[in-house]
């Protein structure tokens, strides 16, 4: 059964409960001007005078997320939600069949933003190295009610979206909200019903946000890596080899480094967001470089994410694709491996060479065990094992024979 709530703090309490990080809320006052108030994990639940003021007040705006003290993908701390910002107004039971038609699970919550609607799926407090798999359940999302007016621009973690209570001043409309379900799901169990890993099946827990982790305790393959999880591991190479020069990067590879942050960051964010972080990742990583400069190696990039924001597409041998810009490894090694020094070379998952990258495959095959995959079976006979000779190292038959053709050659 619905639940109304009419009260900012219950529209907080239903996404920050038990909040772990910091959460951020936008108001617009006659006598202040705009302001951004941070709610810690140790404060936020406490703020009553906050919560009395901004009911008062038009325009106010909350962070469904939680960060570590600004609102930007790289300080992100803590997932809480998966949402959908409809700007096209329609009535509730013309949202209900949309919901309906999307073929999705039911929202958590609906909020009424004054003109259209915002959906809420809550979710338990994840870690932040489950953005990947958490950006591509936004999309999913997005596209499924693209025709119910889907706001294409509100699909990065750090987006705000209007407060209960609070009032839009383009309508003079009060904000307001029901809750279909308070219990938050589980990370996994909701990524499987969103991007139809698996059949629906009861909410089990999941310990694990590991992209690539082994789905131990259902016996599953591990979830399939996206584009996200790849620049996710891009900007964390990026972030270590910057981090290796304390001074900053050598002047010379400036634009060129902060070029390719900045493609890596434009996957998890809106133009505006990405050049806010851009500019403090400047001012650390590539010192030296002034505004004008900052802006230049960043134009490209930061164009084709308005574009991706547009709905825009790039033909490329006769296919639809994404206009944001896609390095595959072999050329992010060879545009930054004079800059990897030896000591953090094995920390890099991602701006590796051949030769790393075959040593560790060749590793990953020796460890895997599989006779438990199910690839071989054991069979006894007499109480012992007669397993072929490939079988008894973990490799496959060609292979074998392969090394041990070469042993007598």
């Amino acid at each position: 059964m619905a639940v109304e709530i009419r009260k900012a703090k219950e529209h907080y309490d239903l996404l920050h409960n038990q909040q772990r990080a910091t959460a951020l809320v936008w108001t617009k006052t006659r006598e202040q001007g705009n302001q951004w108030h941070k709610l810690e994990a140790t404060t936020g639940q406490m703020c009553l005078p906050l919560w009395d003021d901004v009911e008062q007040e038009n325009d106010v705006f909350l962070t469904p997320n939680e960060f570590l003290g600004w609102r930007r993908f790289d300080l992100l701390k803590n997932l809480r939600a998966c949402f959908v910002d409809i700007d096209k107004q329609c009535t509730r039971e013309e949202l209900n069949e949309a919901i309906k038609g999307a073929n999705l699970p039911n929202p958590s919550a609906i909020i009424f933003s004054g003109r259209g609607w915002h959906l809420y799926w809550l979710i338990d407090s994840t870690p932040a190295k489950a953005l990947p798999v958490w950006q591509e359940m936004q999309d999913r999302l997005i596209n499924a009610f693209a025709e119910a007016g889907a706001d294409k621009a509100a699909r990065d973690c750090a987006r705000v979206l209007r407060l209960v209570g609070s009032t839009n001043s383009k309508n003079g409309q009060q904000v307001w909200g029901e809750v279909l379900d308070p219990t938050p799901w589980k990370f996994h169990d909701l990524a499987d019903e969103i991007l139809g890993y698996r059949e629906p099946k009861p909410k089990a827990k999941a310990k694990v946000y590991d992209l690539t982790a082994k789905r131990a305790e259902t016996g599953q393959k591990p979830r399939k890596a996206s584009i996200y999880a790849w620049w996710f591991l891009v900007y964390q190479d990026l972030s270590k080899i910057a981090y290796s020069y304390p001074q900053g990067i050598p002047a010379g590879d400036r634009n060129n480094f902060l070029f390719l942050v900045s493609v890596a960051m434009s996957w998890f964010g809106n133009p505006e967001a990405i050049s806010e972080a851009l500019a403090d990742r400047a001012n650390k990583w590539t010192t030296g470089l002034d505004e004008q400069e900052i802006a230049n190696a960043c134009k490209c990039s930061l164009d084709r994410l308005q574009r991706h924001t547009r709905g825009e597409k790039v033909q490329w041998q006769g296919k639809e694709l994404d206009p944001r810009y896609f390095f595959k490894r072999e050329t992010l090694w060879k545009k930054l491996q004079h800059l990897i020094k030896p000591e953090i070379e094995d920390e890099l998952r991602a701006i590796i060479s051949e030769a790393t990258r075959a040593k560790r495959r060749t590793e990953r095959e020796r460890a895997r065990d599989r006779v438990s995959e199910g690839r071989y079976k054991t069979r006894k006979s007499d109480g012992l094992n007669n397993l072929k000779p490939w079988e008894t190292e973990g490799i496959s038959r060609a292979t074998w024979y392969r090394r041990n053709k070469q042993k007598t050659d």
